[in-house]
Formats: C-alpha cells, sequence, structure tokens
C-alpha cells in the first residue's frame, strides 16, 4: 500500500512538472501578456534594467546593465497555469525564457534558455505591497529569490539567493515606456516620433489573451481539452502556439509570435 502511495504521488509530480506547477494562492498577480515590461532592483534604481548579455550562446547572461530603449530590457510576462508565468525577452522572442544556469556550485545565475518545461523556467511573481515584487521559481519554491549579486565590483550579475528583505531582491515592474518623474508624476516617454501616424489611416496590432493551457483534469499530454476550451469561446476558432491554443486572428491581420495579432 505504501509503495501505491508513493507511486501516485510520484505521477502527480510528473504531471504537474510538464502542465504547469503546484497552485499557491495569494501570488498571482495581473499582467497583460501584450505588454512589455522594465525590470528594475530597488537597490540600483530606474538607471539600470534587466537585460540579455552574450546574444550568441546557447545560455545567454541575464544582468542589469544601463537602462535603454532596447527590446534586450523588454520583457513580456506570459501566465501558464497556477499562478506561474514565464519571462520572455523580445530580443529572443517567444521560444526562449528566463531560466537559470548553474555554472559554480554555489550559484545559480539568470539566463535566457529554450522553453523546455523545465522548473527553473516557472516564475512566481510576489507583491510585496510597496510597489516592488519577488520573483521566485518553483524548482527553489519561495526560499529562494532573483537577486542582484553584491559582489563589490559591477554589482550586476543576477543570482537566486535565500529570500529575505534585502532592496536587492525587491523588483519594481512597469511597462517598458512609463516612466516616474522625480515628482512621482507617471508620464508615456516614447519619442514623439513613435505615435507620429501623421493623418494616413492606420491599423494596430492587438492582443489575442494569455491563451488556453492544459490545466489539471484535463487528459495528460493532451491539449484537446484546452483547444475546445478556446473554440467554444472564439467562434473564429484557434490555433496552436507552443503548449497553448491561442484564438486565430481576425481577417487582415496574422499572429506575431504567441499574442499578437498584426495587420497584413
Amino acid at each position: 500500500m505504501k509503495r501505491k502511495r508513493s507511486l501516485n504521488r510520484f505521477l502527480c509530480i510528473i504531471i504537474l512538472f510538464f502542465f504547469g506547477g503546484i497552485s499557491q494562492n495569494g501570488y498571482a498577480q495581473s499582467f497583460d501578456p501584450n505588454t512589455w515590461y522594465r525590470l528594475t532592483s530597488q537597490w540600483q534604481g530606474e538607471g539600470k534594467s534587466m537585460g540579455i548579455t552574450k546574444p550568441n550562446n546557447y545560455y545567454q547572461g541575464v544582468q542589469l546593465s544601463n537602462s535603454a530603449d532596447a527590446d534586450y530590457q523588454a520583457w513580456k510576462i506570459r501566465p501558464i497555469g497556477d499562478g506561474y508565468f514565464q519571462l520572455i525577452c523580445k530580443y529572443t522572442g517567444d521560444v526562449n525564457c528566463l531560466s537559470l544556469y548553474k555554472s559554480l556550485p554555489k550559484f545559480s545565475y539568470g539566463a535566457i534558455a529554450p522553453w523546455k518545461r523545465t522548473p527553473d523556467q516557472y516564475w512566481k511573481i510576489t507583491d510585496l505591497q510597496n510597489g516592488y515584487y519577488h520573483l521566485t521559481v518553483w524548482s527553489k519554491t519561495t526560499d529562494s529569490s532573483l537577486t542582484v549579486m553584491n559582489d563589490g565590483k559591477t554589482n550586476d550579475l543576477l543570482i537566486l539567493k535565500a529570500t529575505g528583505n534585502y532592496s536587492n531582491q525587491n523588483w519594481m515592474i512597469k511597462p517598458f515606456y512609463q516612466k516616474v518623474e522625480n515628482n512621482g508624476t507617471v508620464i508615456d516617454a516614447r519619442p514623439n516620433n513613435q505615435n507620429n501616424q501623421g493623418t494616413r489611416e492606420t491599423k494596430s496590432a492587438y492582443g489575442r489573451g494569455g491563451g488556453y493551457p492544459w490545466k489539471l483534469g484535463d487528459k495528460p499530454f493532451s491539449l484537446d481539452a484546452a483547444r475546445q476550451r478556446c473554440e467554444s469561446e472564439n467562434s473564429q476558432g484557434c490555433e496552436k502556439y507552443g503548449e497553448m491554443y491561442y484564438p486565430k486572428c481576425k481577417a487582415g491581420y496574422h499572429a506575431t509570435g504567441c499574442c499578437i495579432c498584426s495587420p497584413n
């Protein structure tokens, strides 16, 4: 009987590993999956943002660098079920996401890697109720958070470290082009020419939602139920992208990545 219970527990863990993680109430946040965000630490301030380095490597490093209006510092926060998120960098596209790379026994470093459904790619984002968030990964539970390494040198590497009341673990997350002035005013910091469309009528891209993932109770290793949920709510039909189903774009538009419908 004990062996049977152990086997059942093991099978449950395997299913959760591949299809979305273990639910923990109180962690899920509301982020628009079609918006690009900037992540900055309380310790280093808004002058440095989380971004990628070493773009030619399989594992691309993630660290702080001087804030810029650059794709390598723009992040999409996409829900993947049970309060977990993927963090996707605009520079590397939807097939890659924030992961961990253990190059030394003592530390796991932030890195970008292809989406493989490994536990180090499932992130919880916990609201600290003070304008900042903790980022914790499923493989380490809430005992470890994404941290800016205080190495006394560059102070920009990102590692996983035991969670505590540290400013280098507190992350501000806000829309990429949003800027906070010294007086607290929030402004749109996009260059004027990005909003200057002249008198020509243009079509705007739109989002098609966060997708329909596999859920607990669905047939293991099958997305048929996810497809049916999508099609029941979207008369235009649905299509698979990655491990989710999304509504098809309306006439005159085509899919860009997972979640955006762009004009033809």
